[in-house]
C-alpha cells in the first residue's frame, strides 16, 4: 500500500513542477520568436541600406542618385515582406569624389506575441547605415 501512495504523491509533484517551468518555457517561446522577428528585419533593413547605397554610389548624378537609391532600398524591403512606405528612409551623397550613405529604418511590432509587448514595447527599430566612397574611376559620372 506504501507504494501507492508515494506514485500518487510523486504525480502532484510532477504537476506541480510542470505549473512552475510552464509559464517560463512559453515565455522562452516568446522571446525566441520575437529575437527571430527582429534578427530577420535586420537582415532585410541591412540589404536595403546596402543596395541602396551600392545603386547611388553608381548613378550619374545626384538627384538620380537618390531616387535609384529609394527604390533599390524600396525592393529590397517589399522583397523581403516588409512595406516600403513605412519605413524610414535618407540618402546622402557628397559628390564625386566623396561618398554616398545610405540609412534604413523599420520599425518591428512586437505587440501581437503575448507578453513581449509588454517586455520589450510595442515594437523595435531596426535601423542600417552603409556607406560607400564614390571613386572617380569607378563611377559614371
Amino acid at each position: 500500500m506504501k507504494t501507492g501512495k508515494m506514485l500518487h504523491n510523486e504525480a502532484g509533484q510532477a504537476y506541480v513542477e510542470m505549473l512552475i517551468a510552464l509559464p517560463l518555457l512559453v515565455l522562452l517561446f516568446f522571446a525566441v520568436v520575437a529575437f527571430g522577428r527582429v534578427m530577420i528585419a535586420g537582415v532585410a533593413v541591412d540589404q536595403a541600406a546596402f543596395a541602396g547605397a551600392r545603386y547611388g554610389a553608381e548613378s550619374l548624378s545626384t538627384e538620380q542618385a537618390a531616387y535609384q537609391a529609394y527604390q533599390a532600398s524600396a525592393y529590397n524591403l517589399e522583397a523581403n515582406g516588409f512595406d516600403p512606405d513605412l519605413a524610414a528612409w535618407r540618402f546622402v551623397s557628397w559628390g564625386r569624389d566623396g561618398i554616398a550613405a545610405n540609412e534604413v529604418a523599420v520599425a518591428v511590432p512586437l505587440d501581437d506575441l503575448p507578453v513581449m509587448g509588454t517586455v520589450l514595447g510595442p515594437y523595435v527599430v531596426v535601423h542600417q547605415r552603409v556607406t560607400f566612397e564614390v571613386d572617380r574611376w569607378k563611377s559614371r559620372w
